[in-house]
């Protein structure tokens, strides 16, 4: 995409108000290219090279999410940008879950809510960015 990047793709897919899910398929995702995926809607990123097997299941539990049940859902709130609404379902679904994961959301989109200095959402991008690529 000579002079966008699929951060800048994103962007305007929202600023159309594009609801589309999307997957980032990236061989590295820097953590605030993480971190403004997030703020875009992103929860489903796979690792390249990818084999056409891997980005068959991606897609699928992008539709289906991987997450449980009550995380998905929350997570389906993010992909929407709804991301006060998100983070009480994700603050919701660590009550009733304790997964792991959880923390890092509500972390990461206090700080988007906020307005934190992208510097300090990077950490959390590059926990969540490791936890939830997928690789083959």
């Amino acid at each position: 995409m000579p002079g966008l990047s699929g951060i800048d793709v994103l962007r305007e897919m929202r600023r159309m108000a594009d609801k589309t899910r999307v997957v980032i398929c990236s061989a590295f995702i820097p953590p605030m290219a993480f971190v403004e995926a997030v703020r875009f809607g992103v929860t489903t990123f796979v690792a390249k090279p990818v084999t056409l097997n891997v980005l068959r299941r991606v897609v699928s539990d992008a539709l289906e999410s991987r997450w449980p049940a009550p995380l998905c859902s929350a997570l389906r709130l993010v992909n929407e940008m709804r991301h006060e609404e998100a983070l009480e379902a994700i603050s919701e679904a660590k009550d009733e879950t304790n997964h792991r994961a959880c923390d890092l959301w509500v972390r990461l989109l206090d700080g988007i809510l906020s307005n934190a200095p992208k510097t300090e959402l990077a950490p959390l991008g590059q926990a969540l960015g490791a936890m939830v690529l997928t690789r083959n």
